[in-house]
């Protein structure tokens, strides 16, 4: 191997180590902004940062922060079909047990 053949493979390893770098560099803000969002189990995330972490940072930001918000937009709908479904508490018309004074008073009366 010649001497410039041996430069020119330093500069390649260089190179291949400045894009592991940057890649690790933008998984780990990445994850930075996952977890700053409630995605705490690991594997779940990892799984996620496989498919949004590039070499590019703020691309990999931008898709970071789309997974976040399609996340909160599907919680948010789920919320809100959730909150359809619960009922209004009662209006304090008794005394706990499910029936109304007015009831309880009938039933009081009809035992004189």
């Amino acid at each position: 191997m010649t001497a410039e053949q041996k430069y020119q493979a330093q500069l390649d390893q260089l190179a291949a180590d400045k894009k592991a770098l940057a890649k690790e560099k933008n998984r780990i803000k990445a994850e930075s902004l996952l977890v700053s969002k409630g995605v705490t189990d690991e594997s779940a995330r990892a799984t996620m940062l496989d498919s949004v972490v590039g070499e590019d940072e703020a691309e990999s930001l931008q898709r970071a922060q789309a997974l976040v918000d399609a996340i909160e937009k599907a919680t948010n709908e789920k919320i809100k079909v959730a909150m359809k479904s619960v009922k209004v508490p009662s209006s304090g018309d008794g005394d706990g047990d499910g029936k109304s004074k007015e009831t309880i008073g009938k039933v009081l009366g009809e035992r004189r």
